[in-house]
């Protein structure tokens, strides 16, 4: 099946991955192309100030 994205959409995909911190990786070596997330980059933006990254993986009581 061909691709038919419009470059204008997977520029626009790519722009908004890399504003909440995702990083693309070029292929290299034996290993493929990929991702990698900026854990401060991605946090700031995903989790404001003050919150606490263990009260988002505590059960409710």
């Amino acid at each position: 099946m061909a691709d038919k994205s419009h470059p204008r959409t997977l520029k626009a995909i790519r722009e908004t991955l890399c504003s909440l911190g995702i990083i693309f990786l070029d292929a290299e070596g034996s290993l493929g192309s990929g991702l990698r997330l900026d854990r401060e980059k991605s946090f700031t933006i995903l989790f404001p100030s003050g919150m606490e990254l263990e009260t988002l993986f505590t059960a409710e009581e």
